[in-house]
């Protein structure tokens, strides 16, 4: 490597860049990096911080750890926004959101340094200083606390808030993502009256609105692990119920664990984290379903994939032998800066299965569901379920699983610094999913130089140089398949499929796979965003002679034929 003048060593210029030494190495290795003299790496520095080097779009670990506007959440407050940028501390947080805390209670800024000093008393001294703990005004905070910003009553200011200093890998790791009002209100209308308990209150959103439903706080029960949220909970019910008293309210909002509530509930309502543990909102469901009267209702905010993923069989298994589906409402990506499709679901406790569900307020199910261990499939009509079944039912049918090998595409760990854009030495074409059309391969526009070693993620050589191999598009509303003979590379968004199914053509795979019919089943089925080899592997072939299989693939009516596979 070429230090030139007053070079620096390769961890320097990491650090100065912000990026690993192996980034940096992989850089020169590329020409991306001339070398590493200062002025190089000064060059490389100014062209990242103008979006035009090699970290275009690149999310730093310190990024993960500054405040951010949490968005979709209230409307307006646009200049509390503003005011989000930089790192806070615990301690720091706390006493930006009593700042907050008092000013619903009493005009002014600075209102918490007031409070402090034991000059300002608001009557809820106590649950103001629960949030304060030990947080204390900084130079940090200062222009937070001075500036003249009002909260709005109406809104869960304090949880926008609180989510918003909350750094972005706290809230991924914890699970919290605080839910849009429109959601909250969908789901408190799915319970009734009795005694209700949300589980995982974070700042009170679902007892408010269940308060505001049934026009009375009475009766509602609210926990939570994090002593911050409990404590805006118990703040919010006050600003909206001021004749709650302090032992009320910390009776009936407490911190701790959902698991070490004793009692029975007529509702359990809520959204359970998502994060960190990616069963915790499973086992949430299954314990809801036991604290429940019965004839109690369950309804909570889940991600989608509960009710698909090979991993929460189980979960299924034992919620629809518990509980009957009551209503499933699919509301996409309802979580700004989430890609998650996600749920509401409600289930009643003391029937069991499917019958009687309502989804999207659309249609009702009329019959039991009984595939819910492999994918419990919901969102289709009657009919559209009954040909899914007819489909998986046909008798000549073999399955990609235990019969193909399947592979990723290459993750370089920074196409922008990896890829070329038109070919230079030793660089060859690499298929990206957008260059998947079905049947059809675009004249890709992206070059690689091949080096396994230097790739955060690569299949063995031999898997992209094979003589003919199936590449797909794994990201979309359906998967897109088409047949690659020219032995290129693929980037992760375009994955590898070679059959090894005796007496199936590769391109009759092919046809089948982007098939309406196929189509449908996958789409019917699993409803995902991102299409899996699993989601591959329950996809039944027609086992027919290749005579049969080259009048399909000659034919004009492809489709007609194909439908005839699985219909007749």
């Amino acid at each position: 490597m070429n230090n030139g003048k007053n070079g620096l060593s390769a961890a320097a210029a990491a650090e100065r860049l912000g990026v690993s030494g192996a980034t940096v190495r992989n850089w020169l290795r590329l020409g991306r990096l001339k070398s590493l003299s200062d002025n190089d790496v000064a060059d490389m520095a100014r062209r990242i911080a103008s979006g035009k080097g090699a970290l275009r779009s690149r999310r730093n670990k310190t990024a993960l750890k500054n405040a951010r506007e949490y968005p979709g959440y209230i409307k307006g407050q646009r200049e509390l926004a503003s005011l989000f940028s930089g790192a806070f501390s615990e301690n720091e947080i706390r006493t930006i959101l009593t700042e907050a805390a008092l000013r619903l209670f009493s005009d002014g800024t600075n209102l918490a340094e007031r409070f402090i000093s034991g000059e300002l008393s608001i009557g809820p001294d106590a649950l103001i200083a629960d949030l304060l703990g030990r947080g204390r005004p900084t130079k940090k905070t200062a222009p937070i606390l001075s500036a003249g910003w009002k909260p709005d009553k109406s809104q869960d200011v304090l949880g926008y808030i609180y989510m918003s200093l909350l750094p972005l890998n706290k809230r991924r790791s914890r699970g919290a993502y605080y839910t849009p009002p429109e959601v909250v209100e969908r789901t408190c209308a799915l319970v009734g009256a009795g005694a209700v308990l949300d589980p995982c209150c974070g700042s009170g959103n679902f007892i408010i609105a269940l308060a505001e439903k049934r026009q009375s706080p009475l009766g509602l029960v609210a926990v939570d692990i994090d002593p911050i949220a409990v404590s805006l909970a118990r703040i919010n019910l006050l600003v909206r119920y001021p004749f709650l008293c302090e032992e009320y309210l910390r009776k009936n909002i407490v911190c701790g664990s959902f698991f070490d509530i004793d009692g029975k509930f007529d509702a359990i309502v809520g959204n359970p984290p998502w994060g960190g543990n990616p069963e915790a909102s499973g086992q949430f469901l299954l314990h809801a379903i036991g604290c429940l009267n019965e004839g109690g209702t369950v309804a909570f905010v889940l991600p989608q994939a509960l009710l698909s993923a090979q991993k929460h069989s189980d979960v299924r298994t034992r919620l629809l032998t518990s509980a009957r589906l009551t209503a499933v409402d699919y509301i996409g990506n309802c979580f700004k800066d989430v890609v998650c499709p996600t749920v509401i679901l409600a289930a009643e406790k003391g029937g069991s299965g499917t019958k009687g569900c309502r989804i999207n307020s659309e249609f009702t199910i009329n019959t039991d569901r009984t595939d819910f261990e492999r994918c419990l499939s919901l969102n289709v009509t009657d009919e559209e379920y009954e040909r899914l079944n007819r489909m998986s039912r046909i008798k000549n049918a073999v399955y990609l699983k235990d019969n193909a090998r399947f592979a990723l595409g290459i993750v370089t760990g920074g196409n922008a610094a990896a890829l070329e854009n038109a070919s230079v030495d030793n660089a060859e074409p690499v298929l990206r999913g957008s260059d998947i059309l079905p049947f059809e391969i675009r004249d890709p526009s992206s070059y690689l130089v091949f080096d396994s070693s230097a790739f955060q993620q690569c299949a063995p050589e031999e898997v992209y140089r094979a003589p003919e191999k199936i590449v797909y598009r794994f990201v979309g509303r359906r998967p897109v398949f088409a047949v690659d003979r020219q032995g290129r590379l693929t980037l992760n968004s375009c994955n590898i499929i070679i059959p090894h199914i005796d007496g199936l053509s590769i391109d009759y795979i092919t046809a089948v796979l982007n098939s309406e019919c196929v189509g449908f089943f996958l789409e019917k089925s699993f409803d995902a965003a991102k299409w899996l080899r699993w989601h591959l592997e329950e996809i039944p072939i027609p086992y027919i002679p290749l005579v049969r299989q080259r009048e399909i693939l000659e034919s004009e009516n492809r489709e007609e034929l194909i439908s005839a596979l699985y219909f007749g």
